[in-house]
């Protein structure tokens, strides 16, 4: 008998999914995973066999609500996680049990997996936007905007060394190493708009 926990994983692009896939099935749990190329196919599969989780890429069902309303009414006790790595309208986020980036740690990706939450869920990235000081804020957008260390302390008037401090701090508060990933999460959090100053 296969005890094996079913997930989801709708996901177009290819390399994202196989990373996906790679990161669970290495976890050292008993998983399967299934792909979805839309959001009909996870419908179909979720007729077919229960699943403890679905990873969803939130362009797959942007601009219709009504297919997400019908994926979380065939999803009863199983979790959506949208997987983050584009700017989506927080009201369209809100439909989602938790989020994942791209530039997440397997840790903290099979954390949110198993309902629980490493640096930051749903309820803990809202505790990291109160925790985040001002001057981490102005630091995390000029990141954000493509700045170099250099650029962020003169804009700011603080030395490198300090600019080293904050964004080091930015990674402790947040999890995410990255500028990349620190760039999704501003825009994520509004810090910043896309195509505009974000100030």
């Amino acid at each position: 008998m296969n005890n094996a926990v079913n997930i989801i994983i709708a996901e177009p692009s290819g390399l994202l999914y196989g990373g996906l896939a790679s990161v669970i099935s290495n976890s050292g749990g008993r998983f399967s995973v299934f792909r979805a190329y839309s959001a009909e196919e996870i419908l179909r599969l979720l007729t077919l066999r229960a699943a403890e989780a679905v990873i969803l890429n939130p362009g797959l069902v942007q601009g219709n609500p009504r297919i997400m309303q019908t994926i979380k009414g065939s999803c009863q006790g199983t979790r959506l996680i949208a997987l983050l790595y584009a700017f989506y309208d927080e009201s369209l986020l809100s439909l989602f049990d938790d989020r994942i980036t791209i530039n997440d740690p397997p840790e903290r990706i099979m954390a949110v997996l198993k309902g629980g939450s490493a640096s930051g869920g749903k309820t803990d990235a809202d505790s990291v936007n109160a925790s985040l000081s001002d001057r981490e804020i102005d630091v995390l957008r000029l990141l954000a905007s493509g700045k170099a260390t250099k650029e962020i302390a003169e804009a700011l008037h603080i030395s490198t060394s300090t600019v080293i401090t904050h964004r080091k701090n930015l990674s402790a508060k947040t999890g995410i190493r990255s500028v990349s990933g620190l760039a999704i999460y501003a825009v994520v959090k509004k810090y910043i708009i896309p195509g505009g100053t974000g100030f």
